[in-house]
């Protein structure tokens, strides 16, 4: 049996070199081995697209939980958790549309190779944004079902629809995470 780095390492697809040649064209650069190109999953115009979509939603969302703010929120324990949890949807909303702007800029101003190695440079910022917008989203949510709990008489309600809307909204939280988490 082979170690599992080695067996790992086996079983993954060898890299092929990019000679920026149609497959039916062949030379004799072709046929000469290369050293494999490192390619960058991010190309300048995927930034941009990621940075302004994530930014535009963040601000939707982040506005959404600002309405919410038009109406007073008291000291009962679940009506002041649901005003904190909203407070930080709007902050983390608006830190992801703001940080998206900012990058957005920076790549604008940038050739393509340059965008490309500050992708692989700054990987940590670059997903800074989608992460600090997932929270926000998720705060939204939770904020939104608790809010729903509070308008509808608090945790001593025992209205059924309480509960199934609660659920509901649970259960959308959680395929949101997942999607964000698993689908790519």
């Amino acid at each position: 049996s082979l170690p599992p780095q080695q067996a790992m390492a086996d079983s993954e697809p060898a890299t092929v070199p990019v000679t920026g040649l149609p497959a039916s064209q062949s030379n004799e650069d072709a046929a000469k081995p290369r050293e494999p190109v490192a390619r960058c999953l991010y190309d300048r115009e995927r930034i941009m697209n990621d940075m302004t979509n994530t930014g535009t939603v963040g601000a939707l969302v982040g506005g959404f939980a600002l309405s919410i703010f038009d109406r007073p929120f008291s000291l009962d324990s679940l009506e002041f958790s649901t005003g904190i949890i909203i407070f930080l949807s709007v902050h983390l909303c608006t830190f992801s549309a703001l940080s998206s702007a900012i990058i957005y800029r920076r790549v604008n101003a940038m050739s393509d190779e340059d965008a490309e190695k500050f992708a692989v440079k700054w990987a940590h910022v670059m997903k800074l944004p989608q992460g600090v917008f997932v929270m926000g989203c998720l705060c939204y949510l939770v904020g939104v079902i608790l809010l729903g709990i509070v308008n509808n008489g608090g945790l001593d309600a025992h209205k059924s629809y309480v509960v199934a809307f609660s659920l509901c909204g649970g259960a959308c939280c959680v395929m949101i995470g997942w999607m964000l988490a698993f689908v790519h």
